[in-house]
């Protein structure tokens, strides 16, 4: 619904950051530009482990961005890490490279709560609203859609030779014509 509204206001930022958001910030996602960042507001915290299970603690708060990582995932697949029992973990191998160079610890694997998630996807939301607020003149200028009564609807189904009739839509239009 809200790229149709971007695409019926004629934004394209709008619209590229709802791609984005529903297919992830994956290089897959056409959207997905060499140029965009996973943005803050999917951060979660966590701690990095070794592959023999050992925790890198990091006691420098200057440092404390570390334990920190933006879920590049769509919002349907967050909607289901969120309902996942236990902790979660993921294995950004380019975020371990980085910390092996600059700080000479081997770390392989990042942990973080299921429950971090929820927010990850509550502020999505809060995204969503800022940004639909930024365009609300754009939004009230489009014309209003009327949708038509059930009654008016002749519904096609699929079937099982095809394209079948709703029968019920198809009684209520004759029914309405006599």
């Amino acid at each position: 619904m809200v790229l149709g509204l971007a695409r019926a206001i004629g934004d394209e930022n709008l619209a590229t950051w709802v791609k984005l958001e529903v297919m992830g910030y994956h290089p897959e996602n056409p959207a997905a530009r060499q140029s965009v960042e996973v943005p803050e507001y999917r951060s979660v915290a966590g701690h990095w482990y070794d592959d023999y299970d050992r925790q890198f603690i990091v006691d420098d708060p200057r440092l404390s961005f570390i334990n920190s990582y933006r879920l590049p995932h769509g919002v349907a697949e967050l909607h289901s890490l969120a309902t996942a029992a236990g902790p979660l973990s993921v294995r950004p191998l380019e975020f371990s490279e980085v910390i092996r160079k600059g700080l000479n610890v081997e770390v392989s694997v990042f942990r973080f709560r299921a429950g971090a998630v929820s927010q990850v996807i509550a502020n999505i939301r809060l995204q969503l609203l800022e940004r639909l607020a930024e365009r609300r003149e754009k939004l009230t200028a489009l014309p209003e859609v009327q949708k038509p009564t059930e009654s008016e609807i002749l519904q096609l189904k699929p079937g099982m030779y095809g394209v079948s009739v709703d029968l019920k839509a198809l009684w209520r239009q004759l029914f309405r014509l006599r």
